[in-house]
């Protein structure tokens, strides 16, 4: 009997050690055909192309050398718009310009980059207010374990604009895969992130396939000038990195999981945990003095 009983411990130990062994490597599927199939990717390109590219892909590795037991998560900067009540932007950014504050760096105007991974996410700001009260990563449900279909703030309910808006954003890069921006296109500028989309979809291409510029144009408002993003088609990209811009979204888009996953952790935590959370909608400062309650994100 006791040598029976034995046996079924180790049978229960054992089908123990399975089932965590296949969570792990679960878990590692999630996790490493992506970054094993851009390293794929960037061997099989030209010698004198792997260069810029080995160089962000390090920025992707959590890893990141330097940084000892810190777990950095990459986070592309977010390309803004200098706008004349503008009071953060870099000293040399003149209204109109493109910079990121996560950086510092102005960018050049016109911006040409390749699109990379696009989604959208939505955010509810209260009248007169500079940060959202409420978001969402999927506009399904809120951060706060809302319905986003059952809001009385969503977007576009009985053909009015909302407190609620979408924000179409794009993952991309620089046009030798050097750099990676996050490009956020709301409320004026929604038509220009919306466009890439459309466009891309209308010739049959993906993203990465395309390069596109952002720039900014000049609109009068209710209470002053402001600017606005633009984009337009440039040109094909060149066909060797297309397969490093496939790579480049699934990664992306694991990072995305990922970050969801974490976000519904949070929400389950309660409201508090939830109010922590670090924000990737930013605005420009002092926009609602430019016009109402405008935010470009």
């Amino acid at each position: 009997m006791a040598k029976k009983e034995k046996e079924v411990e180790e049978s229960a130990e054992e089908s123990q050690e399975l089932a965590t062994t296949e969570t792990e490597e679960k878990a590692m599927a999630t996790t490493i055909p992506a970054t094993e199939k851009l390293a794929t990717a960037i061997e099989a390109l030209p010698e004198e192309k792997q260069a810029s590219i080995l160089e962000l892909a390090a920025t992707l590795d959590p890893q990141q050398e330097g940084f000892g037991e810190m777990n950095v998560r990459y986070r592309p900067p977010v390309v803004k718009v200098r706008q004349p009540v503008t009071t953060a932007a870099p000293k040399t950014a003149e209204n109109g310009d493109l910079y990121s504050a996560d950086t510092g760096e102005v960018f050049k105007r016109p911006l040409s980059f390749i699109p990379v991974y696009p989604y959208e996410n939505r955010a509810r700001f209260q009248p007169g207010d500079m940060k959202p009260d409420c978001r969402s990563e999927d506009c399904k449900t809120s951060i706060y374990g809302d319905d986003c279909s059952k809001c009385p703030d969503r977007p576009w309910k009985d053909n009015k604009q909302q407190k609620c808006n979408n924000s179409v954003n794009i993952m991309a890069t620089s046009l030798d895969f050097s750099k990676m921006y996050h490009m956020q296109f709301a409320k004026t500028s929604t038509k220009a992130g919306t466009s890439i989309i459309r466009q891309t979809r209308n010739a049959g291409k993906k993203p990465w396939q395309r390069i596109y510029q952002l720039d900014t144009e000049e609109v009068k408002g209710g209470q002053g000038n402001y600017f606005i993003l633009t984009t337009s088609f440039v040109e094909e990209s060149d066909p060797d990195f297309h397969r490093i811009g496939h790579a480049l979204h699934d990664v992306l888009g694991e990072q995305r999981l990922r970050a969801k996953e974490e976000m519904n952790e949070r929400i389950s935590e309660g409201q508090k945990a939830v109010d922590n959370l670090d924000d990737d909608i930013d605005t420009a400062d002092g926009e609602k003095a430019a016009k109402g309650d405008f935010k470009d994100l």
